[in-house]
C-alpha cells in the first residue's frame, strides 16, 4: 500500500521539481538575452 502512495508521490513531485526548472529556465534565457 504505502510503496503504490510513495510512487505516486514521487512522480507528482518529479513532475512539479521538472516543471519548476523549466520554467526557472525559460525565464532567465527569457529576462536576460544580454549575459
Amino acid at each position: 500500500m504505502s510503496n503504490i502512495i510513495n510512487r505516486e508521490d514521487f512522480k507528482k513531485y518529479l513532475m512539479i521539481i521538472i516543471g519548476v526548472t523549466i520554467t526557472a529556465m525559460g525565464i532567465n534565457i527569457f529576462y536576460s538575452p544580454i549575459s
